[in-house]
């Protein structure tokens, strides 16, 4: 579920998705103290994936690194 809101998010703005499945599921085995899902009648909604960066600015890095 996570993966296909995040694919029609990106999707419908830039016309490709900067993550695929595979790293989702790796990044939410990273961190998930720092995810969250909002779940409505048993259906995942919306989400965030937090993640710790050490860096000034994001990168792409930032979307498929953790640094704690």
């Amino acid at each position: 579920s996570v993966f296909e809101i995040e694919r029609e998010a990106f999707i419908s703005v830039s016309g490709e998705c900067p993550l695929h499945l595979e790293e989702v599921r790796h990044f939410l085995t990273l961190c998930p103290e720092l995810s969250l899902g909002w779940f409505e009648g048993g259906r995942l909604v919306a989400f965030i994936i937090g993640s710790l960066w050490d860096q000034e600015k994001l990168s792409l890095d930032a979307l498929t690194l953790h640094k704690p």
